[in-house]
């Protein structure tokens, strides 16, 4: 998948179509977009580095929520980059969705590793409400998560 690369105007577009449920669509201005991504990307990486802290002590259900909140930060970050502000679940779910089928579109293996972390990453923020994951289960999940977040930085990351 390295080999594909997506113009800003195709993610862009998948962005949009995410949203289209959406009956407003939330757009920063500029200044602000630039700040949101920052924001964005800080946040992510410190959820990051708490969820392994949290991982790494033993902390499952905290280690879970904090992948999720990696995941999302990640497809705000994404959307901010290009001035749309997300702010609900389903409209993040949706956008992540609309992300994923761009990819799956190139590459159906990197679609479909997308899909199942979005699938992961939701799953890992239900158990952070139900705890109903094994330990080793999150374990896992987690990583899956980290490599896809990794993933969408790669493909739908912009500088």
């Amino acid at each position: 998948m390295s080999d594909v690369a997506f113009t800003p105007q195709q993610i862009e577009s998948a962005i949009r179509h995410g949203m289209r449920g959406d009956r407003q669509l939330y757009e920063f201005e500029s200044s602000d977009a630039v700040q949101k991504n920052a924001t964005y990307g800080a946040n992510l990486a410190h959820y990051r580095s708490v969820a392994q802290k949290c991982l790494d002590e033993g902390d499952y259900l905290q280690a879970a929520e904090k992948s999720w909140g990696v995941y999302t930060q990640t497809i705000k970050a994404t959307c901010a980059a290009f001035g749309i502000r997300v702010s609900t679940h389903a409209n993040l779910l949706s956008v992540a969705q609309s992300l994923t089928m761009l990819a799956g579109n190139a590459d159906p293996v990197t679609g479909d590793r997308l899909l199942r972390a979005l699938h992961t990453a939701r799953s890992l923020h239900q158990h952070f409400y139900e705890d109903e994951l094994a330990d080793a289960v999150v374990e896992r999940a987690l990583s899956e998560v980290m490599d896809a977040i990794d993933l969408l930085q790669t493909l739908f990351g912009r500088e």
